[in-house]
């Protein structure tokens, strides 16, 4: 079996197989792998993994040993490493300036030994570039300019400057991708409404990588993905519809929508953003017989940032992406439009922002927040939120989150989380 595939996992599924299908493909050191025999020490480790992120990105497999050309000779393993993993993430972390992320698999036994392991360490190719090591140790790049086999060399002047662009070139690209899809939705919406009067609220959610300096699928796979992906949300799933009518293509994004009484679009670009906006403001109470507010149903709201995490969640898992992530909440239209929430029952009107109509709040998180802490990255997005709408008693404590947190279950109809009252 050919051990390629092991490259487009996430560190944490690589297992024993994935390592000895590269042994049994004759597989090489390149300038995004390399085979250590032993575990390094840490000055050795910090430039080899800044010269990754510095570079392309890359693989170091601790336990597999190269030949002098560097073709895999074989995958002895090492004695397990107590902490190992956050050992060599704390290194990276604090060794390099601007920090280098990393991310370190679980102890692989080797097949052949109960007592041999291998580790294998995934540095994705950065756009926080350059990375210097700290101690004015310099910044370093792979090079194989005296040698057959890739090391870390120090980077010259022209060479750093080329990081610095390459860093300001995946910000902007982040930047634009967004803006794009939220131009699309804004037309999109305005194309879905049926009469003079405003549209009402927005919110609009993304999920993207912090430095996208790189294409993670090919467009006609990702709309194959985009078609076939969608996870349990109330009785109709989340996205609402994935029919292959409403799966559309548009330059390097696909693209589902929904044209019923919210209507919604969900993107994802091959650069690895997802992008969901949906109209929230509607009138609520007036099929009970209750005086009718108008406003923002509160745990509908939070029930769709559950679920646009969720489906982040599981659709980077199948891109393939480990790295640093940017997650945008942004609501629009808001001035003067109060939260909506029953107690009883019965629908009443919360606190509304003042002044701003627009509110837009950034968070930085890892691939690991978002597949191991989901409901931790909505709290924080909701704390933000609620202090931005002039609600703060609603984030004054992680109690007062964990309850609105329960009310979005409830309303996606999750199991798994008893209502907090």
């Amino acid at each position: 079996m050919d051990g390629s595939h092991m490259f487009h996992k996430q560190v944490t599924d690589i297992n024993w197989p994935d390592l000895a299908g590269l042994l049994a493909s004759g597989a090489s050191e390149s300038i995004g792998l390399e085979f250590k025999s032993e575990m390094p020490n840490k000055e050795e480790y910090l430039k080899k993994v800044s010269s990754l992120a510095n570079t392309y990105g890359g693989h170091v497999i601790i336990g597999a040993l190269g030949r002098a050309d560097g073709q895999l000779l074989g995958i002895p393993g090492i004695p397990p490493v107590q902490g190992c993993r956050q050992k060599l993430v704390q290194w990276a972390y604090e060794g390099c300036v601007p920090p280098v992320e990393v991310f370190v698999s679980d102890k692989i036994m080797v097949q052949s030994s109960a007592s041999q392991a291998c580790y294998v360490v995934f540095v994705p190719m950065s756009g926080a570039t350059p990375h210097f090591l700290t101690a004015r140790r310099g910044c370093y790049i792979r090079t194989d300019e005296y040698s057959q086999r890739f090391e870390p060399g120090l980077a010259t002047y022209e060479e750093m400057e080329h990081l610095q662009h390459r860093r300001g070139l995946a910000s902007s690209r982040r930047e634009d991708l967004r803006g794009r899809a939220v131009a699309r939705f804004v037309s999109f919406i305005e194309s879905q409404r049926r009469s003079l009067s405003p549209i009402g609220a927005t919110m609009r959610l993304s999920v993207a990588p912090q430095f996208p300096v790189h294409q993670l699928i090919e467009p006609e796979p990702l709309r194959a993905l985009v078609r076939n992906q969608r996870i349990a949300w109330r009785w109709d799933g989340f996205p609402l519809t994935n029919d292959p009518a409403h799966v559309q293509t548009q330059l390097d994004s696909a693209l589902t929508t929904n044209t019923g009484e919210h209507p919604t679009l969900l993107e994802v670009s091959t650069w690895g953003q997802q992008f969901y906006g949906t109209l929230i403001e509607r009138l609520h109470g007036e099929q009970t017989g209750d005086q009718p507010v108008q406003g923002i149903h509160l745990w509908e709201t939070v029930g769709h940032i559950l679920a646009f995490l969720e489906y982040a969640k599981q659709m980077c898992g199948k891109l393939g992406y480990d790295g640093p992530f940017v997650a945008t909440v942004e609501l629009v239209g808001v001035r003067g439009k109060p939260f909506v929430h029953f107690p009883y029952n019965v629908p009443t009107p919360g606190p509304a922002s003042p002044f701003d109509d627009d509110v837009k709040m950034e968070h930085f998180i890892s691939s690991s927040d978002l597949s191991q802490r989901r409901d931790g990255v909505a709290k924080e997005l909701l704390r933000g939120l609620f202090f931005a709408l002039n609600w703060p008693e609603q984030a004054a404590s992680d109690a007062q989150l964990e309850v609105q947190l329960s009310r979005g279950y409830s309303f996606n109809q999750w199991p798994g989380r008893a209502e907090v009252e």
